[in-house]
Formats: C-alpha cells, structure tokens, sequence
C-alpha cells in the first residue's frame, strides 16, 4: 500500500496536479480560447481537455449565455453533455 501511495504523489508532482476535482472530467470549450491559467487550473486538479465534442466529453464551456447556438453546442446538448458558462464560473482569467 505504501508503494501505490508514493506512486501516486510522485505521479502528481511530475504533472503538478494539486488536487481531484476534476477527476474522470473531459472539457471542450467553445467562443473562446483558454488562456494558460485556466487550463492549467483544470489540468492540475485532473481534468482534461479536448478540441471537439467525442464521446468522453463531459462539459462543453461556453463563453457566455449569449452567444450564438454553435455547431458544438448542439451536439454537446444532443448527447447530454453539462453545458457551463464561462461568464458564470467566478474564474479570473
């Protein structure tokens, strides 16, 4: 067991994840791009990110509430994938 467990913090300090928040979550954003800080926020808590909408999405991002109805966010609505809004996530970016 403490073989797993020194495993893993060294797993987390080679990937500088800090926490699992995120863990098992794959997010595609949309209307905007990530900037660094943000990405690096999710990646380090164990998210994930990906450039299109596939079957292991589980959050589409959308810059704001008012943007258009894109492409993305159709197929992410069809599949069932959690819609947020980045204007509404208290993030700075």
């Amino acid at each position: 067991m403490k073989l797993k467990i020194s495993l893993l913090r060294e797993i987390q300090n080679i990937y500088n994840i800090i926490g699992d928040k995120f863990t098992k979550q794959v997010f595609v954003c949309t209307g905007f791009r990530p900037k660094d800080k943000f990405k690096e926020y999710i990646l380090s808590n164990g998210g994930s990110f990906e450039s299109k909408i596939k079957s292991n999405v589980t959050h589409l991002i959308i810059k704001s509430k008012n943007s258009k109805q894109t492409t993305k966010i159709k197929n992410a609505i069809e599949k069932g994938i959690s819609l947020l809004y980045l204007d509404e996530l208290n993030f700075e970016l």
